[in-house]
């Protein structure tokens, strides 16, 4: 696998998404059981935003309580970016983007997480810089 490679490739697309109003808890553990560092937060069958493993360790501070945040406390809000106006657009890649470029958006927006955008604009997924270092090191198959 190479630069040029599909970032789809690199995507688990099965992934579940969070609701605003799911609890940090609930959060970590779709994390934690899926090895991932962001998730899109989705309201009504919408994006409204990406949470990371930053924002939770951030929020978490010296707070025990779990169960005492919701994902919209901490989000960062955003919207898809589709053929309506986005006012707040979420960092994205369309899946049949470049693993070169989604490394470029991530390196020109010190980021490590971008929401991809599979066919018809549908929000699919985050990848991180993690999912594409592994694409990048899987060995060709061709």
């Amino acid at each position: 696998m190479g630069f040029k490679d599909d970032v789809k490739n690199a995507v688990n697309w099965d992934v579940p998404g969070v609701a605003p109003t799911d609890t940090l808890r609930v959060a970590m553990q779709i994390m934690t059981d899926h090895r991932l560092s962001a998730l899109v937060v989705r309201r009504d069958g919408e994006v409204a935003g990406v949470v990371t493993d930053m924002d939770i360790v951030t929020s978490i501070g010296g707070q025990e309580d779990l169960d005492g945040k919701q994902v919209a406390d901490i989000m960062t809000g955003c919207q898809l970016i589709t053929g309506k106006s986005a006012k707040i657009p979420c960092v994205q890649l369309a899946s049949g983007h470049s693993v070169k470029l989604a490394l470029d958006v991530m390196k020109q927006g010190g980021i490590r997480n971008l929401v991809v955008a599979g066919e018809d604009d549908k929000p699919v997924a985050v990848v991180s810089a993690l999912d594409l270092f592994r694409r990048l090191l899987e060995p060709d198959r061709s």
